[in-house]
């Protein structure tokens, strides 16, 4: 179900395609799904909306990345391959010249690191390489790249980079205790997630559309909603069991969850996930601890220790796209 824009005509007849008012409401009022499938020894990097026949690939890499990188205000999707940085753009599809990343060995960096990881009461020289967070253009058109360095204790240093004539510098850092780290008040501070989208990042896997958030039931899809409280022993409640019916296409199905409140946040973990279809198919999306992204008909799963990420349609059981190795829903 793929199809990669090949010739010069492909982009430019997507967008005139795009021009047709009932394909320009299609595609802006359905969220696209980006996302990396690994098929033999290649990577599709691709993106795919319901009112698509086919996901359109735009990029190919040997080996599927952990995240994907997107500033939405451009239009344009970050690769991280290998020691580069790819720019594709989407509409339509064009990949600019790969650029460096900045040098992953802190080591290099620790005159320009303020605080200093070096300081911190959980340093050793074991200390892993800085791992990108968030890619994006900064106001000023620059290109910036977020970087974490994990310490031993779960605690993270912060490092925003900044891509001028001379290379890359550090220009914004902070430290983030065990737990996250706290959300600035203001947006235009350089370290606010609003700042960033990423399909690992919690504004791609918004509680808005996990399977036990309340605002479910506004979907035009949904028809009841049932929870009924767990007892772990007598009285003492361990979490909810979840079931949620669908109409969709003069079809009905239903999911079951179990969910649990969190030990160390305010929000509620998900496991053992079944959709029970019309046809009588009793599908197991997830055993496991998962988050979960429901956007119309359909719902994608991430399922934590397996890193398996997959797409289903709600309304048949049908597996979408499966064994994909990040994936989120970009609005």
């Amino acid at each position: 179900m793929i199809q990669l824009l090949r010739s010069a005509a492909a982009p430019l007849l997507f967008v005139l395609l795009l021009a047709l008012p009932g394909v320009v409401a299609a595609q802006f009022s359905s969220p696209r799904l980006l996302f990396a499938q690994q098929s033999e020894d290649i990577c599709n990097v691709s993106y795919w909306h319901e009112f698509a026949s086919e996901a359109v690939i735009l990029a190919r890499t040997s080996e599927c990345p952990e995240r994907l990188f997107v500033d939405a205000r451009r239009q344009t999707v970050f690769v991280v391959d290998g020691d580069k940085i790819r720019t594709i753009r989407i509409h339509p599809v064009a990949e600019s010249e790969p650029i460096a990343m900045p040098n992953r060995d802190h080591k290099t960096w620790l005159d320009s690191m303020d605080p200093r990881p070096d300081s911190n009461s959980n340093y050793h020289l074991g200390v892993g390489q800085l791992q990108p967070r968030g890619i994006r253009y900064l106001d000023d058109g620059a290109l910036g790249v977020l970087m974490s360095l994990a310490m031993a204790a779960d605690d993270e240093f912060h490092y925003l980079f900044r891509l001028d004539d001379d290379g890359w510098s550090i220009v914004a850092s902070r430290w983030c205790e065990r737990w996250g780290c706290q959300e600035p008040a203001d947006i235009s501070d350089p370290f606010h997630s609003g700042n960033y989208l990423s399909t690992r990042g919690g504004r791609t896997w918004s509680e808005e559309r996990m399977i036990w958030h309340p605002t479910l039931l506004n979907s035009e899809f949904v028809t009841f909603r049932n929870e009924k409280k767990y007892e772990a022993s007598p009285g003492v409640y361990d979490g909810s069991i979840l079931e949620i019916g669908f109409r969709i296409d003069g079809e009905q199905s239903t999911l079951t969850a179990y969910v649990s409140p969190s030990a160390h946040t305010d929000t509620l973990h998900t496991f053992n996930i079944v959709l029970l279809t019309t046809a009588g198919s009793n599908q197991n999306l997830s055993r496991n601890q998962c988050l979960t992204s429901i956007a119309g008909k359909y719902i994608l799963v991430y399922e934590f220790f397996r890193g398996r990420f997959e797409l289903t349609d709600l309304s048949t059981g049908e597996t979408v796209f499966s064994n994909l190795s990040t994936a989120a829903w970009i609005d």
